[in-house]
């Protein structure tokens, strides 16, 4: 009875975390949420079963869906950084986690940017298009620098954090 207060109580706080994060950094600040909804996630969902693990996906997802609707595809490229931060092996190093990571956050950003366009008909493609001075190579190395970014500082906080709670006892 005491584990699962504790876990619905850590679950009402990270989705209460990341309804606060998603509302409040938007737009050039979006990066700020490609490092901290991973993190709580990652850090929630260590240790949880496969079906507790969709469980919280839903109870992110679906008011996502109703009450920020444009953070929808980013905040899946999120949840999919966050589970594949907490499945990664404890003794994969910092250069293989970044290996793994930095090309699905590349990917995921892209792909959340495009997809974002097509479905809430923003601009926020055309406008990385534009500060990349419409060459691709650019565009490419903008979105990978902004993978490279929030992948090394997601992993570098969650291994602390992770390392701080296992002297503390928790899981």
């Amino acid at each position: 009875m005491r584990e699962q207060l504790r876990l619905l109580t850590r679950s009402a706080l990270a989705l209460g975390l990341i309804f606060l994060s998603i509302s409040v950094f938007r737009g050039p600040l979006n990066l700020l949420n490609g490092i901290l909804v991973p993190l709580i996630l990652s850090l929630l969902t260590v240790g949880l079963s496969p079906g507790r693990r969709v469980a919280l996906t839903l109870a992110v997802v679906l008011p996502a869906l109703l009450w920020q609707p444009v953070q929808l595809f980013f905040l899946l490229v999120y949840l999919i950084m966050g589970w594949r931060l907490s499945g990664l092996p404890e003794e994969t190093g910092r250069t293989g986690t970044l290996i793994r990571l930095v090309p699905l956050t590349a990917a995921g950003f892209f792909l959340a940017l495009w997809a974002t366009d097509l479905v809430f008909m923003t601009r926020s493609l055309e406008v990385l298009w534009r500060i990349a001075g419409e060459n691709s190579i650019r565009l490419t190395l903008v979105i990978g620098l902004e993978a490279l970014v929030a992948s090394a500082v997601l992993m570098f906080l969650y291994r602390g954090i992770r390392a701080r709670l296992r002297k503390g006892g928790f899981r």
